[in-house]
């Protein structure tokens, strides 16, 4: 029995996304090496706005590649999500690093290009193309 699956909410972000990505993000699952969750797929136009005027993102809909359907970005986090003391995401653990490593690993074996490394955005990845 596998240490690490996906719960229903990663489930169900998986199925809104990129054919590539759902691989992509099944492939790193299955190497079982970390424990992560897929927290957002698609975005449709008042997530997306809503996520631009908190800062979450940089661009309004329609212009992210979480607003295309299928999505070709996905937010994931390390799971337990790593806090700080303020109880906040603490963007400067590690397992973020580890995360995007496995993720990169995993993408150059199945032949995907994908961006991963936005240094604000540290959930984020989306497909180059």
């Amino acid at each position: 029995m596998p240490k690490y699956a996906f719960g229903r909410k990663s489930e169900k972000c998986l199925k809104e996304l990129d054919p590539r990505l759902q691989d992509l993000a099944r492939l790193m699952m299955s190497k079982q090496e970390m424990d992560f969750a897929i927290v957002c797929g698609h975005r449709n136009e008042s997530e997306q706005n809503a996520a631009f005027a908190a800062g979450a993102s940089k661009v309004k809909f329609p212009d992210s590649k979480h607003n295309t359907l299928p999505a070709r970005a996905y937010d994931r986090v390390p799971y337990p999500i790593p806090l700080n003391a303020a109880g906040e995401w603490d963007d400067k653990s590690p397992l973020w690093g580890r995360l995007a490593a496995l993720e990169r690993r995993c993408a150059a074996e199945l032949g995907i290009e994908i961006i991963n490394t936005i240094p604000w955005d540290r959930p984020h990845c989306e497909l180059k193309d």
